[in-house]
C-alpha cells in the first residue's frame, strides 16, 4: 500500500507548491491544516489522473455537477473538521482543566445542514482567558487553513477552481459566522448573557466574554458582524469566486495574479481576527520567489483603552542544498496578560472580575528552525521535514497558550 501510494505520488504532474502530512504535540491546527489540504490534494490529482478532463470554452454541464455534488461538500466538510478537531479541539487538548467528550458532525451541504459540534467538559480550575480561547479557536483553525491554501497559490501562480471552496469557507469563516448569529442584545450584568458562553455560539461566546473583560467598551453581534466585511479586503477571496467559474467553463485553474517587484512575486491583504483580548486587524503580505512561499504579517488592536501589537515571518526555504534546505519562523508580540489565573466560575459566579485580564502589558515571541531532507533521488519529491522551536506565553494563532517546545515532523512532497 505505502509502495503504491508513493508510485501515485511521484507520477502524478507536480505543483510547484508543497503538501506535507506531518504531525505535532496534541495536534495543532497547522497540522490539520497541511494534513487536511495534503490529502485533498491527493484526490486532486488522482481525479486528474484517472478521468480525461475535456476542456473548452463552454459551460459543462459534467463540471457543474462535479463542483456542487463533490468538491463543494467536501469543501465544507474539510472546514468542519479543521474548524472543530484542529480548532476547538486542539485548544480543549492543550488545557489541563478540560477534556473533549464528543464530535458531531453534519452531512455538508447539499446533503444536510453542514456544521458541527465539539461537546467538552470544563474542570472548575478553568481559567476565564483559556475559555475564551477555546471559543474562537474554531474560526481561528479556518484562517490557517485558508493562510495555507494561499501560499500554495502564491507559489503556483495559479488557482483550481476544486479549491476555491476550501480557500472561500476558511478565509471568510469569521463573516459568514457572524452572518448566521443572531443580533441580540447580550447583557452580562443582568445575567442574560451567562448562558451564551456555553451556548455553542462562538460568536455569542467571544461577545459574552470580551463585555466581562470591558464591561466600559461593550461590544454586539452586530458590531463584528459590520466590522467582519473588512476581511473582504483580500485579493484572493475574488480569486476563488473567478476560479470557480473559471473551472466550469474552461474546465483548467485560473491564473493567480500577484504584483511583481523585483523579480519577486507578491500580494497583500487585510484581515481582522479574534483573539482572546479583543479583535486584530492584520496587514499579511505573500511573496513567491523561485518556487518558494514567504509570509510576513503585522497585527495590531486596541480595546478598552488598551493597545496590543505583533508581527512574524515565515520562510519554510531560506536556504538549500543537495541534501536538503532550512528554514525558520519567527513572532514577535506585546499583549494584555489574558492568561491570568481568574478562574472562569469565579466570574460568573461574581467571586471574581475579568476586567484585569484586558490589562498589564505582557511581552513574548516564538522562533523555529525548519529542516527539509531530501529522501528522493530527484530533488525535492519527497523530503523528511522537522521543525524545531521555541514559544513564550501568550497568544499566538495556532499554538499553546502557554510557554511551549515547538516541535513537528513529517514528510513533504510537491504534488
Amino acid at each position: 500500500m505505502k509502495r503504491l501510494l508513493l508510485s501515485l505520488i511521484l507520477s502524478l504532474p507536480l505543483f510547484c507548491s508543497e503538501s506535507r502530512l506531518i504531525v505535532d504535540h496534541r495536534l495543532s491546527p497547522y497540522m490539520g491544516a497541511q494534513d487536511l489540504l495534503a490529502g485533498y490534494r491527493l484526490l486532486m490529482k488522482a481525479e486528474d489522473a484517472l478521468i480525461e478532463q475535456k476542456t473548452g470554452l463552454q459551460p459543462s454541464l459534467a463540471r457543474i455537477v462535479e463542483l456542487t455534488a463533490f468538491w463543494t461538500p467536501l469543501s465544507g466538510i474539510t472546514n468542519v473538521v479543521q474548524h472543530e478537531v484542529f480548532g476547538h479541539g486542539y485548544r480543549i487538548r492543550d488545557s489541563y482543566n478540560a477534556a473533549v467528550e464528543s464530535y458531531h458532525f453534519d452531512w455538508p451541504d447539499p446533503y444536510g445542514d453542514g456544521g458541527g459540534v465539539t461537546k467538552f467538559f470544563i474542570g472548575d480550575k478553568m481559567r476565564f482567558g483559556e475559555l475564551i480561547a477555546t471559543n474562537i479557536a474554531g474560526i481561528e483553525a479556518q484562517e490557517i487553513l485558508a493562510r495555507d491554501v494561499k501560499m500554495g497559490w502564491c507559489v503556483d501562480q495559479r488557482i483550481d477552481g476544486r479549491m476555491a471552496d476550501l480557500y472561500f469557507d476558511g478565509r471568510q469563516a469569521f463573516w459568514l459566522y457572524t452572518s448566521v448569529t443572531d443580533s441580540v442584545e447580550i447583557d452580562v450584568d443582568g445575567g442574560d448573557g451567562q448562558a451564551d458562553i456555553f451556548g455553542g455560539n462562538d460568536i455569542k461566546a467571544f461577545v459574552t466574554a470580551l463585555n466581562f473583560i470591558y464591561p466600559e467598551d461593550k461590544i454586539t453581534v452586530g458590531y463584528l458582524r459590520k466590522r467582519s466585511l473588512l476581511n473582504f479586503i483580500d485579493p484572493a477571496t475574488f480569486y476563488s469566486v473567478y476560479a470557480f467559474g473559471y473551472y466550469v467553463v474552461c474546465g483548467t485553474p485560473a491564473p493567480f495574479p500577484m504584483i511583481n517587484l523585483w523579480g519577486v512575486s507578491y500580494l497583500p491583504n487585510y484581515k481582522l481576527s479574534l483573539s482572546p483580548y479583543g479583535l486584530e486587524s492584520y496587514v499579511e503580505n505573500f511573496f513567491s520567489k523561485n518556487n518558494r512561499p514567504y509570509y510576513l504579517y503585522v497585527r495590531w488592536g486596541d480595546r478598552g483603552g488598551n493597545t496590543y501589537w505583533g508581527a512574524g515571518f515565515e520562510g519554510s526555504t531560506l536556504f538549500d542544498w543537495n541534501w536538503g534546505s532550512l528554514g525558520t519562523r519567527v513572532d514577535i508580540w506585546q499583549q494584555p496578560d489574558f492568561f491570568k489565573n481568574v478562574k472562569l466560575f469565579d466570574v460568573l459566579d461574581g467571586k471574581a472580575s475579568a476586567a484585569k485580564l484586558g490589562h498589564g502589558q505582557r511581552w513574548g515571541g516564538a522562533g523555529s528552525l525548519i529542516f527539509k531532507f531530501h529522501m528522493t533521488q530527484k530533488k525535492g519529491h519527497m523530503d523528511f521535514f522537522l521543525e524545531s522551536g521555541y514559544k513564550s506565553r501568550g497568544y499566538l494563532q495556532g499554538y499553546a497558550l502557554n510557554n511551549t517546545v515547538i516541535a513537528r515532523l513529517g514528510l513533504a512532497s510537491k504534488f
